[in-house]
């Protein structure tokens, strides 16, 4: 049986003095803490939709979400598995134009995710009783992967997974460089044998450890081996010209 409004008054008397802001999000200031990452996520989804869907580009729907740069919405658009629907809809939102609502995508897009499920790509993931999951990083890349297929992923999300790649195929070498100026470059073994064979092998011998590791510069276990390998050699000449 309905309720009346007053019967509903009078049973939550409070009801009255409650009020829903149905407004569209105000932009960042900057002058309050971003909003939880699955919930500014949300958030940017639906500028997105909105944005694309009146002016066919994507506005300032990634900062007034809350994110610094399209890179790091991504990053978190695509952090864990999700369902196959969410990761279509998420695609799908960044095609919309005032004169297309993504009916034509979306299709396209799940027959190429079907394709991919039939040939058992291992991005997928099953999940007893609901609906399937996949890996959208994974599912991302093979998609760029297939040439009939790469127009699907949008070019926000291709450019974050090759700055990505990039990233992670760069020469570590300046990082290398960098820490060994912070701690001060130790001497290359061979550098260090050189200057061993310089020195009186008797000498050499008594020197311990400690000793060693604080004349080149290097640790213990690199001073022994070197000092092992520069008293092996001595040996060997020693005996090689006392048989002659």
């Amino acid at each position: 049986m309905a309720v009346g409004d007053d019967d509903f008054g009078r049973r939550y008397p409070d009801a009255a003095r409650i009020t829903v802001d149905a407004s569209r999000p105000s932009r960042l200031t900057g002058s309050f803490p971003p909003a939880p990452r699955r919930r500014r996520l949300a958030m940017a989804d639906l500028l997105i939709a909105h944005a694309r869907s009146t002016t066919g580009t994507d506005g300032n729907a990634y900062a007034e979400a809350g994110f610094r740069s399209p890179d790091e919405y991504w990053a978190d658009a695509t952090s864990e598995p999700m369902e196959v629907s969410k990761f279509v809809h998420r695609l799908v939102i960044h095609f919309l134009t005032p004169s297309e609502d993504g009916d034509y995508y979306k299709r396209d897009l799940e027959v190429a995710l079907h394709t991919a499920a039939v040939n058992g790509e291992s991005w997928f993931i099953e999940v007893p009783g609901k609906e399937c999951k996949l890996r959208p990083r994974d599912a991302a890349q093979w998609l760029l992967s297939m040439p009939k297929r790469e127009h699907l992923v949008p070019v926000g999300l291709r450019a974050f997974l090759e700055d990505s790649q990039t990233s992670a195929t760069a020469d570590p070498a300046p990082i290398v460089a960098a820490k060994s100026r912070r701690k001060g470059k130790r001497p290359k073994s061979d550098a260090i044998i050189a200057r061993m064979r310089t020195m009186d092998p008797d000498k050499l011998t008594e020197l311990r450890e400690k000793q060693l590791a604080a004349e080149f510069g290097a640790s213990r276990d690199t001073c022994r081996k070197a000092r092992d390998e520069v008293l092996s050699t001595k040996s060997r000449s020693t005996k090689t010209t006392n048989d002659s």
